[in-house]
């Protein structure tokens, strides 16, 4: 089971700032879910999403897949979990797919340079507007950015898993 994941946040740095969406994308079935609200309740609910997931799927054949997944989304989700009591450390134990490292891209290429490359469609903003979205209470800009983050990724993956299976191995997903 592939999971794109995605996170809005207002700003880089855990300690002060907070999620304010966290979206999913089982790839395959095309449906994007994003969650918005207070902080706590998205995390309770995106963890009991996971549980759901763990009921019906060996860690094994479950793949996180994101942009800067292992080095922003997974630990912002540990620190702010921690911070509300909701231990997120079972992400460390399941398989991740990270589009930016995996492939050696530098850490400021950004997901819609990729994107733009192989000619898939981006949100018209980056991710650094959310937190202005956040402050003037424009949530379902937030919301739709989310949803095109998630799509925009699924669809890089699906540009070069083949390319990401040969170089690290079958066995991998």
């Amino acid at each position: 089971m592939e999971i794109v994941l995605d996170i809005e946040t207002t700003g880089v740095n855990p300690c002060y700032s907070k999620i304010v969406s966290i979206g999913i994308l089982e790839v395959g079935k095309d449906t994007a879910r994003v969650w918005m609200g207070d902080e706590k309740e998205i995390l309770l609910i995106l963890g009991n999403y996971i549980d759901s997931v763990l009921r019906d799927h060996s860690l094994s054949d479950i793949i996180l897949i994101g942009w800067r997944i292992e080095d922003f989304d997974i630990p912002f989700l540990q620190i702010r979990g921690l911070l509300h009591g909701i231990d997120f450390t079972c992400l460390d134990r399941l398989k991740t797919v990270d589009l930016n490292t995996d492939f050696c891209l530098p850490v400021d290429m950004h997901s819609r340079d990729v994107a733009f490359m192989l000619g898939i469609e981006t949100a018209s903003e980056s991710g650094a507007s959310i937190p202005l979205y956040y402050a003037t209470g424009k949530k379902e800009l937030i919301k739709e950015h989310n949803m095109k983050d998630l799509y925009m990724i699924r669809d890089i993956w699906l540009h070069v898993k083949n390319v990401w299976k040969y170089r690290y191995g079958e066995d991998r997903l």
